[in-house]
């Protein structure tokens, strides 16, 4: 190797470096990457050229950002209703405090124009995996983009609805999940392989994933995967209707001794779910969006039929000297019936409801911090016990109301 060609090799490298430091560090060596080249074109080290060549080969390679959610919220839980234990009735509990709900950290690296790779990781409090500040991988996938028609995604990847329906069109997805994420139907993510892409100049899309199935705080494969889609139609500017459907055993088919087993109540239960969305408006300004969904899932340890349809909107209303104002809000009516262990629904009871609304004030400040003051009340009615068992069932009149007033916010850097 020529020793001109080796210069230029450590060269590349010493820029490179100082381009992956940290901004701190590389502001205290008052020396940032193109600043180097010029050095190095300056002393004779590199030609133009060269440093053109070692710029382009860094620049934009590895992306690396950080996202926070955190609230500070008083909760007020009570109960309601005839159906309640003389001891319960009107029992009353009251929580205060700061939560940190989400930290993710990501890196993205760009081989080319075809390829790229992703991984994330996530501190956070997850009830519903069992975890309490834990950290644990989000996504962790190749990516390769062949055409508009065609993306390939490999490894822990998004579930094609809820991540892109609850961050690119509610966007507000560090004050509340929207629905089937929030109600636990199915998980925001998981192990598998996915298809996405687009035709007829974006006007017809689609993101299909074949997953394990448990969803990202357990990888683990069995024997069966789960069908997820979307599809999303775009007939004009500012409109988007969206149509998903899902299908599978969420992770609880296995196959062992010769023999196919089942780890729920329900043998030989599966999930399907269909839900739809229609929703105007644009990227920055304002949104509104109705929906619905249907979710017969008996593979779940607590295995339920929910329905349940909403409204959401969210807008910009003015920019002032503190920064944009926005207003945001939800409604949301589910109900949900009790599968018995046969996987039949349990009739002459009544539907176990849920009812919320939510109503917030947005600030965004500057760049980067975003904070919403906002109140959420949830009622629940007709508590569900036993499902899954010969004795599911609901107890009508034990109703309960969970209020919280919340300051939110999310950083993002």
């Amino acid at each position: 190797m020529r020793v001109a060609s080796i210069k230029s090799t450590v060269a590349a490298a010493a820029i490179a470096m100082v381009g992956f430091m940290p901004a701190k560090a590389s502001a205290e060596a008052v020396v940032g990457t193109h600043n180097l080249a010029d050095v190095l074109v300056a002393k004779g080290i590199l030609s133009k050229d060269e440093a053109k060549a070692a710029l382009e080969s860094n620049d934009n390679k590895l992306k690396i950002d950080a996202t926070i959610f955190a609230d500070y919220t008083r909760s007020t839980s009570k109960n309601n209703g005839a159906g309640w234990p003389a001891a319960s009735q009107g029992t009353q509990t009251k929580t205060q405090g700061v939560n940190l709900t989400r930290t993710y950290l990501t890196g993205r690296y760009y081989i080319n124009d075809t390829w790229m790779m992703r991984l994330t990781s996530d501190f956070s409090a997850e009830p519903n995996l069992g975890k309490q500040n834990n950290v644990y991988v989000k996504y962790a996938f190749a990516q390769g983009s062949f055409s508009p028609a065609l993306r390939v995604r490999f490894g822990v990847i998004q579930d094609p609805w809820i991540p892109y329906v609850q961050d690119h069109l509610w966007q507000h997805r560090y004050v509340s999940k929207i629905m089937p994420d929030r109600l636990g139907l199915w998980s925001s993510a998981d192990a598998g392989v996915g298809l996405a892409g687009q035709f007829l100049g974006g006007m017809v899309r689609y993101q299909v994933a074949a997953l394990n199935g448990r969803g990202y705080g357990n990888t683990q494969p069995t024997n069966g995967q789960d069908f997820n889609s979307r599809l999303e139609l775009r007939p004009f500017k500012g409109l988007i209707a969206e149509f998903g459907y899902r299908n599978g055993y969420a992770g609880n088919k296995s196959f062992t001794g010769g023999n196919t087993t089942y780890n729920n109540p329900v043998v030989g239960g599966k999930q399907k779910a269909m839900h739809g969305m229609i929703t105007y408006g644009s990227a920055h300004n304002y949104r509104v969006g109705v929906n619905y969904l249907i979710d017969k899932n008996k593979a779940a340890a607590s295995p339920l039929k929910t329905t349940g349809y909403g409204a959401w909107a969210w807008a910009n209303v003015a920019e002032t000297n503190v920064g944009t104002i926005g207003l945001l809000g939800r409604y949301e009516n589910v109900k949900q019936t009790p599968y018995n262990n046969l996987g039949q629904l349990i009739g002459n009871i009544s539907d176990h409801k849920r009812v919320r609304y939510l109503l917030g004030v947005e600030l965004k400040p500057v760049k980067g911090p975003v904070f919403t003051l906002a109140y959420d009340t949830e009622k629940f009615s007709n508590a569900i016990s036993g499902a899954g068992t010969a004795t599911a069932t609901t107890t009508a009149g034990q109703d309960h109301r969970v209020s919280n007033i919340s300051l939110f916010a999310k950083y993002h850097f």
